[in-house]
Order: structure tokens, then sequence, then C-alpha cells
């Protein structure tokens, strides 16, 4: 048995004790009544038995009542102990009692006492009227009782009253089945419906993951889209500034200059790059698509040729303003980049940023990043013209 195991497999008395009373009512079930008699005495018999009076010491009593009322010959010692029990339980509420005194009704059947059973019969109709609502087993349970007390009294059996009994405990059994089916039914209904709330919660999360990665590439399109459109459009206004620079430098290169130095210097630099030849013939618009050709020369990310021979450019720098280059390297040696002295030789030149960016094939910004930085690396604040600086210090051979 079931019951056994989980005896043998008690880690202590009381546990062990509770297992062994749990037997009693299946001994008694399986038409065992000697043996659950001899279980109950061995068990009051212990030094751990429950104390007297208490909760387990009567439930103890009442299976044991049950097992000795199974016999005639024991009925009346059933009946001594069931009293014993009904006379120790205090302020019990009438539907418990009555759950006490139908079995009292079967014990005093079996002991012969007809009288004291027809008593106990009119106590559980004074007490619970509706126990057939309440209880329709224990109510039809007391109806075969009473059948049997009217068979003591008559000798008579009524066959109604019986067929009506057996008809009661179908119509319990088919309602206890109807009851199980429906509770059967609601589980699965509701393991249906958890299933499917389970299966739209997944939907709906693959949902708004698909929504999350629709609204995410849509926004990485845009951005892409944005930052093409936006470099697309600085390349054109780098590109519009580098033509508004050349024709500047065109312009300037071709009409009298106050400054005949700086008009000479712009003049080289265009004949270089071949500028003043393709205005001087027309200003036709294959002169401006070669002009924008130029000016997009800085935006382009492979290598291009540069626009100015730097090795003529040096000397003519040097003729026109005082050695400017050769000593900026002799007070400057390792110090400047080749690109910051070339953006110097320009600045003291008087070329505008756009027009150095022009020459030099940077956009504007570089240009004025690399002027940051020759004023961190000639030590000048951030607003002090480092052309002024230069022009002004005395040159001299040794190092910086």
């Amino acid at each position: 048995m079931i019951i056994d195991r989980q005896i043998k497999l008690a880690h202590d008395g009381s546990e062990r004790l509770n297992f062994e009373i749990k037997k009693i009512t299946p001994l008694v079930t399986l038409n065992r009544s000697k043996d659950a008699v001899a279980l109950c005495d061995s068990l009051f018999a212990l030094p751990d038995a429950p104390e007297e009076g208490s909760n387990d010491w009567l439930y103890m009593r009442i299976n044991y009542a049950a097992a000795l009322g199974e016999h005639r010959e024991t009925s009346p010692q059933a009946v001594a102990i069931l009293k014993d029990v009904l006379g120790r339980m205090k302020n019990v509420p009438s539907d418990k009692l009555v759950e006490f005194y139908i079995p009292m009704v079967n014990l005093q059947l079996n002991s012969g006492n007809i009288n004291e059973a027809t008593k106990y019969t009119y106590l559980v109709d004074s007490l619970d009227s509706d126990i057939f609502d309440r209880d329709p087993v224990a109510a039809s349970y007391l109806e075969f009782l009473k059948i049997v007390l009217d068979y003591e009294h008559n000798g008579a059996l009524s066959l109604s009253r019986l067929s009506n009994t057996a008809h009661s405990l179908r119509k319990v059994s088919n309602d206890l089945e109807v009851k199980r089916q429906e509770r059967d039914d609601a589980l699965e209904n509701a393991y249906d419906l958890s299933r499917s709330n389970y299966e739209l919660t997944i939907r709906h999360q693959h949902l708004w993951l698909f929504i999350i990665l629709i609204m995410l590439v849509g926004v990485i399109i845009v951005t892409i889209i944005f930052f093409v459109a936006h470099r697309r459009r600085q390349k054109l206004i780098e590109a519009e500034e580098r033509i508004e620079a050349l024709e500047q430098l065109a312009m300037a290169a071709t009409k009298p200059s106050p400054d005949d130095k700086q008009a000479l210097l712009k003049k080289t630099l265009l004949l270089q790059i071949d500028i003043i030849r393709a205005f001087a013939e027309a200003p036709t618009a294959h002169n401006q698509e070669a002009l924008k050709k130029i000016s997009n020369a800085g935006n382009s990310d492979s290598e291009t040729d540069a626009l100015v021979n730097w090795s003529e450019l040096y000397p003519v720098i040097d003729e026109l303003y005082d050695n400017f280059h050769a000593n900026l390297l002799n007070d400057y040696p390792g110090v400047l980049s080749e690109r910051e002295i070339q953006i110097l030789c320009l600045l003291r030149a008087g070329f505008s940023t756009k027009e150095i960016g022009v020459l030099i094939q940077q956009t504007s910004n570089s240009v004025y990043v690399s002027k940051t930085s020759i004023r961190k690396k000639l030590g000048l604040l951030p607003k002090e013209d480092f052309i002024a600086f230069l022009t002004t210090r005395k040159p001299s051979s040794g190092k910086a």
C-alpha cells in the first residue's frame, strides 16, 4: 500500500504515527475491520500516542468506533466510544453533529438498539432539515437506514423507498459526473484560453518587433538620405565658394590693384592653373565647367595633383615679402607642417580663407582648423594675428 511506503519513509515518530492513523479508514473500507481494530489498539498503546482529548486522539477514537461497528458483537463498544466522543465535543455546529449522528444510527442498529437508532434519526431530522441539499450522499445513507428501521419495526421492506433511494443515489452519481465533466471542461477551456492568450501575446510581440524593425530601418534610411543630402549640399556650397573665390582671383589679376605685390602673386598663381587664359578667351559655359572641376578637387576622396607649383611659388614669395618663407623655415624648423607653411605664405600674400581653400584644395573649415593649430604651435592667443606676429618679430637663424 502507498501508506505503508510512506510509513517506511517517515523521518520521525510523529510523522509515522500520522500515517499509521490514516491506514485505519482504508482497512475498514477493504472489509479488514479486525486489522483496523488491532491497529487502533496498538496505536493507543504507544508511548507517544496522542494525548487524551486532543484532536488526533478524537480522530483515532472515531475511526476505532467505525472499525468496531463492523461486527455485531463489538458494536456496543463502538456505540460507547462514539457517545464518549460526542460528549467531549463542545460548541459544535449542528451540521457537524449530524455527521456523527448518522453513523450512530448505523451503530445502534448493529447493536440491536432499535429505539436508540430511531431517536438519533429524529435528532438528525430536527437539526438538519435540508440535509439532502447540503449532502445528498449522507441524506441517501440516512434514508436507507430509515428503511432498515421500518423493516425492524414493521417486518415489511418498502420497495418504493428503496427504489427512490437508489434513484437518488443514481442522481447524485450523475450530478457528480456532470460536475466532474464541467470541471474538466472548465480546466480544458482555461488551458485553451491560456494557450490562446499566450499565442496572442507572442503574435503581438512579433508584430511589435516587426514594427520596431521597420521603424528602425526607416530611421536608418532617413538618416542616410539626410546625411547624403547634407553632404551633397555642403559640397555644392563649397564648390560655389570655390568658384566665387576663383572668379575673384581672376578679376583681381586682370584689374589694376594698389598692391602690386599681391596682384603679381595672384597673377602668377592663376597663370599656373591656367585660369586667366580661360576667362580671357571667353566666359563661356565650358570655362565655367572647368572652374567647377577645379573647385571640386578638394572634395574628392582620391588623391589629386596640386594646383600650385610650390617650388616655383616659394621663391616668388621670398622675393616679394622679404624672405618670408625662408624665415619660417629658419625660425621654426620642424615645428610647422608643409600645409601650415603654405597657408602662412598665402595669408602673408593677402589671400582670403576661401581663396586659400581653393589653392590648397581644402575646405574652408579645414583651413580654419589649420590656422588654430598654427596659433597653438606659435604660442599665440585665439584672436591674436599670427601674420602680424611673424612680420614684426626679428628673423633669426636659431631654433624657435
